[in-house]
């Protein structure tokens, strides 16, 4: 016994296990208990009493609807599994939970225990066969207990199932059926029919179908039997379908279940021709033979089927052909727009056909356009000329200054043969001469009589007054270019005879004078000018020759004609030495030497001859070593005109030639002139 808290003065009394504060059960055994109590204050004073404790046994559950055997009956027709026969709440004094057990006699047995909490229901498991056990008897003991008393209350359910209803059947269903695979969409291919001895009951059929993946292509009126097709077979993909059907009325439903076998038979079906392509595209100048592919394509469902494709019709089919070994199409003529009498169009159709074995065919319709070429020249023909004609055949147009701007001198007519051009032609002049200058085209269009076509003229005017004070004759070209791309032309060619003076000229004054006519005037003047260039060319002559020598005299100094000297070179790997010899003849020899630093030396002669007046003053120059030098070195330049060294540096030979062969001394250049050492020059 202990006190709520402290200061309340109220007190309980637990069932603990001795000295603990740990709850123990009551033992049935003793139910009745006796306790003291005794209350004291702090004065030892107080009252002593007793407490009688009567402990009350725990009461087993009771069932309340299956006391001892109860007895049910059940029409199987039209209770089936799942149905509750009975619920049994059972009854516990103290509300403790429930613990059911059911006892099921056979295996057999088609009623089951259902227990949800405190409650048990007795269900059918399975629905219980009309033919096979009308009449028959199961049953079931029900138990109940708690978990708190070791008594058990039990009941026995007993369940005689009769009925008075018979099963439904379908009668009508055939083992096969044969549909064909063209069978239309919608269409009612079976009905069901069904039998039952119960009349006037309602019936309904459904369906199911194995594999469950074909369920698309059939369906069933549930209350009719009809099965109607919902898409559309085809024997080459699925052959044979299973239809798996049942029929129940209010109560039952039929034994057994009734498959259909639905064959599909194969049927020659449509076949389809299609191209990847819109139309053909070509130029009319396209080369019979040329070829193009078609992308036709027949499809045809039925396996094993053979497909021919060929063309069918067209208005110009005679000009194809086509070849199904590379499904290409072929040009058998030209297809000539221009051409009048064939009068072909720029687009047409061909229909191609394509035919399978069993018979069935399609078509399509191939376009085909044909591209216009300008490859014809334009037609060019002169008409109304004011004219004559040449020796080489040529228009010839007569005018003088007096020829007016608005006179037309002739008149050119085109016309373009190619018949989808714009049917425009353009004239124009060619070159940059007098016909362009004084000439024009102006253009005027007429209808013409060719389809398509057009005619378009041009007069032949003059631009411009031709002012001339002398006759000319002339020719120039008209070019005639039609309106397609690339332009065609044509040429035609004019020949002009300008009259400068319409009246015969007066007889000139004879000229006393060659100054007093304007061409006299102009013949002086040009003569004039050429005899200053050739003055000047002459001067330009004598005095490069005239530097030349004067460049070799201060360099070389003053020698005697017998005196051997060495001049050394500007450049450091070569001198040259020379020798001035006279010969008994009264010829004088010069040797020079030239010796580079890695090739061999090189001597060049030369040989002149003096003439008389140089023998005769040879006096002269032996008392003057520099007039000898300065006449040997003329003779030298003469003859140097005519022989070069070589310009490899190998050695060259030069002839002696005659001082009176020539007329005046040819010059030195001064790069042939070797420099003088100054320890040389006197």
């Amino acid at each position: 016994m202990s006190e709520t808290f402290a200061g309340s003065k109220v007190y309980i009394i637990k069932n603990h296990v001795a000295g603990t504060d740990t709850t123990r059960k009551l033992s049935s055994a003793k139910i009745l208990y006796t306790i003291n109590v005794n209350c004291t204050d702090q004065l030892e004073e107080g009252q002593t009493s007793y407490v009688t404790i009567n402990v009350q046994l725990n009461q087993a559950p009771s069932l309340t609807t299956l006391i001892g055997t109860l007895e049910k009956h059940v029409d199987q027709s039209t209770r089936f599994k799942g149905f509750t026969i009975v619920t049994e709440n059972a009854n516990d004094p103290e509300g403790d939970d429930l613990i059911y057990t059911c006892s099921e006699v056979s295996s057999n047995n088609p009623l089951t225990c259902a227990i949800n909490d405190n409650q048990l229901k007795v269900n059918l498991r399975r629905n219980v066969s009309v033919a096979k056990e009308n009449g028959k008897v199961f049953s079931m003991e029900v138990c109940v207990r708690d978990a708190l008393h070791i008594s058990t209350a039990c009941g026995i359910l007993q369940v005689t199932f009769t009925t008075t209803h018979s099963h439904p059947s379908i009668s009508n269903l055939p083992a096969t059926l044969e549909l064909n695979e063209n069978e239309r969409v919608g269409e009612v291919v079976f009905t069901l029919s069904v039998a039952d001895i119960d009349s006037g009951e309602t019936h309904s059929f459904s369906i199911s179908f194995s594999p469950r993946s074909e369920s698309t292509y059939f369906s069933l009126t549930p209350s009719t039997g009809e099965v109607t097709l919902t898409s559309p077979l085809d024997y080459e993909g699925i052959q044979r379908f299973l239809l798996i059907f049942t029929v129940k009325d209010p109560y039952l439903t039929s034994l057994d279940t009734y498959t259909l076998v639905v064959n599909v038979k194969n049927v020659n079906e449509q076949n389809t021709l299609t191209s990847s392509i819109s139309a053909i595209t070509f130029k009319e100048t396209a080369k019979v033979g040329r070829s193009w592919r078609t992308g036709l394509s027949c499809t045809d469902i039925d396996d094993e089927d053979t497909q021919t494709i060929t063309i069918e019709n067209g208005e110009h089919m005679d000009y194809f052909s086509y070849k199904q070994s590379d499904n290409k199409l072929y040009l058998e003529k030209v297809w000539d727009l221009d051409d009048s009498a064939l009068n072909l169009p720029k687009t047409t159709l061909i229909t191609m056909k394509c035919e399978d074995g069993g018979g069935m065919v399609s078509s399509y319709n191939l376009e085909i356009n044909v591209e216009p070429v300008n490859n014809q020249k334009p037609e060019v023909v002169k008409e109304e000329c004011v004219q004559e004609i040449t020796d080489s055949g040529l228009l010839r147009i007569s005018l003088d200054r007096l020829s007016d701007l608005s006179t037309k001198f002739c008149a050119i007519r085109c016309q373009d043969a190619d018949s989808y051009d714009d049917a425009t032609c353009t004239f124009s002049i060619l070159g940059n001469g007098l016909g362009r200058k004084y000439f024009e085209t102006r253009t005027t269009r007429s209808s013409g009589r060719r389809r398509r076509a057009e005619l378009v003229s041009a007069g032949l005017f003059l631009r411009q007054t031709i002012d001339l004070n002398y006759n000319k004759d002339f020719v120039f070209n008209v070019k005639v270019s039609d309106g397609g791309s690339p332009p065609q032309f044509s040429t035609i060619s004019f020949a002009v005879n300008y009259t400068a003076i319409v009246n015969p000229p007066k007889a000139a004054e004879p000229i006393s004078s060659l100054t007093a006519s304007k061409s006299g005037k102009t013949l002086i003047a040009f003569l004039a000018i050429e005899l200053a260039i050739i003055a000047l060319l002459m001067i330009h002559a004598v005095v490069q020759m005239y530097c030349s020598g004067k460049n070799e005299i201060a360099q070389s100094g003053d020698v005697s004609k017998n005196q051997r000297f060495k001049l050394p070179q500007k450049s450091q790997t070569s001198s040259f030495t020379s020798n001035f010899t006279a010969s008994k003849q009264g010829q004088t020899s010069i040797v020079t030497r030239s010796s580079q630093a890695q090739q061999p030396s090189t001597m060049l002669s030369y040989s002149l001859n003096s003439s008389s007046e140089s023998s005769s003053s040879a006096d002269e120059s032996d008392e003057d070593p520099r007039y000898g030098r300065d006449k040997t070195r003329m003779d030298i330049g003469r003859n140097m005109y005519s022989h070069f060294p070589s310009r490899q540096g190998k050695p060259t030979s030069i002839a002696s030639i005659s001082g009176a062969s020539t007329g005046l001394p040819k010059p030195i250049f001064s790069y042939q002139v070797p420099q003088a050492d100054e320890n040389d020059l006197p």
